[in-house]
């Protein structure tokens, strides 16, 4: 016997390949641009940048 949880995530799963065949997939859409990610790069030799500013460079 299934139980409901286990029924709903079959479902759920199974919708997701479906959508999946058809070129749709979910997900947040990314947020960091090229433009943002080259300036993180190019940030990283720097022995001075400090993680935290690297992060918040694009921002």
């Amino acid at each position: 016997m299934t139980t409901p949880a286990h029924t709903l995530r079959d479902l759920t799963y199974s919708g997701r390949f479906d959508l999946a065949e058809l070129g749709r997939v979910g997900g947040r859409p990314t947020v960091a641009t090229p433009e943002i990610i080259r300036a993180a790069r190019g940030m990283l030799p720097n022995p001075n940048a400090s993680v935290t500013s690297i992060a918040v460079c694009g921002w």
